[in-house]
């Protein structure tokens, strides 16, 4: 190992450290180099740490040595920085290198997180799909159902304008009726008041005795003829009162 610069006597092959370095201090610093490797022996070998230390420190000879030519500031570098910077890299690579098992717990640590979040889409996946599939067959359903819903409803729609056409047909049809009933009601009345009048009452009253023979069939039957008449006046009577009972039912059904 290298003495460390500062706070000890310089030796013969310690590289002095400076503000900067010109051409000819860097090839006296690398001869100096150089020649302390030559001394060492043969079967030498260098810890995993100084291996570390001994490859940064040559990349980053490299790359100041193979940088392209810039002014006098930006060739000048704090030897404290590079020495920090390299002690950090070789610190990182120790850490790596004494806890190889921490870095190889942490990728499958990683690995069985990984496995459980991808099992865990997986699932939600899967529930998606059947979800789907589920709401497929609802909508089906409902869509068939709609259908079967809008066939009745249009199947009553056709029967309430079929009733509706009936129930105009039958308003037309008792309109006629009315209108025949009311003649026949203004008739009836005409003629009662005609045969109720004095003079009818006075003929029937001033009307000689039945005599006796063939002329008294005469008077039956002029009585037969008048009974007949009474009853189909009374039948005809009851049945306008029934007729009448029969609008007003109706009319009440209608409005209801």
């Amino acid at each position: 190992m290298l003495p460390k610069a500062g706070g000890v006597e310089k030796g013969p092959g310690c590289i002095e450290q400076g503000p900067g370095l010109d051409v000819g201090e860097i090839r006296e610093n690398l001869r100096l180099l150089l020649d302390l490797s030559s001394q060492l022996p043969s079967e030498t070998v260098l810890s995993p740490d100084d291996s570390t230390v001994f490859r940064d420190s040559c990349s980053a000879l490299e790359k100041v040595l193979t940088a392209p030519t810039r002014g006098y500031d930006d060739t000048l570098y704090r030897s404290s920085d590079r020495v920090d910077s390299l002690e950090d890299v070789a610190a990182d690579h120790r850490e790596e290198t004494a806890h190889p098992g921490n870095k190889r717990e942490e990728a499958r640590q990683y690995g069985r997180e990984l496995s459980l979040v991808l099992n865990r889409l997986t699932k939600a996946n899967e529930d998606f799909r059947q979800r789907r599939v589920e709401q497929r067959q609802i909508h089906d359903q409902y869509q068939i159902r709609s259908e079967e819903f809008s066939a009745r409803v249009s199947e009553l729609e056709d029967e309430v304008k079929s009733l509706h056409d009936e129930v105009f047909n039958i308003t037309i049809e008792l309109e006629c009726m009315r209108g025949t009933v009311s003649g026949l009601d203004s008739w009836l009345s005409h003629w009662k008041n005609q045969n109720n009048s004095d003079g009818h009452l006075n003929s029937v009253l001033k009307r000689p005795a039945k005599p006796r023979g063939k002329s008294s069939k005469y008077f039956e039957q002029l009585d037969r003829l008048q009974e007949q008449r009474d009853g189909l006046i009374d039948g005809i009577t009851a049945w306008m009162r029934g007729w009448n009972d029969a609008t007003d039912g109706f009319q009440a059904r209608s409005t209801s």
